[in-house]
């Protein structure tokens, strides 16, 4: 019963480590951004990551914008 326990506790910790080390990427889990940076897609495929230099980021398709922007339908900010 101590082994199994043991076994439990090990697989719980292994797994939180692993969750706790993608913290900071984005989905492609390749680009790592540091707090205060947002994620954003760099290219209109999706398929290139890259960071914002504005926490909390609006990402558009031509650049990112603060927080309290929207994108507008040519893909920029707007207020």
């Amino acid at each position: 019963m101590f082994h199994l326990l043991t076994m439990v506790l090990a697989a719980a910790t292994l797994l939180s480590a692993v969750q706790h080390s993608w913290a900071g990427y984005c989905p492609d889990r390749v680009i790592w951004c540091p707090d205060d940076q947002t994620c954003c897609v760099m290219n209109t495929m999706g398929t290139l990551w890259g960071c914002c230099p504005i926490k909390n980021a609006v990402c558009c398709t031509e650049g990112c914008c603060p927080p309290t922007y929207k994108c507008g339908a040519n893909g920029k900010c707007i207020k």
